[in-house]
């Protein structure tokens, strides 16, 4: 196995866990004003990892590249790694605010600076900038 295939496991393990974790420890409060939709979510936990899954499956069982070459792959890697790092950099900032679902706090305020600066959703902007990685990876 050569170094950037370790490094695809690895990365994919660490977005797993990540966000394994952000579903179960950043979850709403009781006295959180909460969307009212749970199937949704539940839904989405279901069909983001066996979409992963399926597109790893297919990626190693058909050979249709998009480009010659391997530097679509570091490419890929790279947008994985930075979808990763910023999404949780973004999560941290917004601290206790950030919960994994529509939730609005008794004291929330909007956040209108770093990346909310520029983005309105910067967690799902990074975490779609990771699963185009994985895209490229799996080309």
């Amino acid at each position: 196995m050569n170094t950037l295939s370790t490094l695809f496991y690895i990365s994919m393990g660490a977005w797993f866990v990540t966000e394994f974790l952000y579903k179960n420890i950043l979850k709403s409060g009781k006295e959180d004003q909460k969307n009212k939709d749970k199937s949704t979510l539940n839904i989405l936990w279901l069909a983001i990892p066996f979409s992963i899954m399926s597109s790893i499956f297919v990626s190693y069982n058909t050979h249709f590249t998009i480009v010659d070459g391997n530097w679509i792959l570091y490419l890929g890697e790279f947008l994985i790694l930075t979808g990763i790092i910023f999404r949780y950099m973004i999560i941290r900032s917004l601290g206790k605010y950030f919960t994994v679902d529509v939730t609005i706090r008794q004291d929330h305020k909007i956040k209108k600076e770093g990346f909310y600066k520029y983005l309105r959703h910067p967690s799902y902007a990074f975490s779609l900038l990771t699963s185009l990685g994985l895209g490229f990876v799996s080309q």
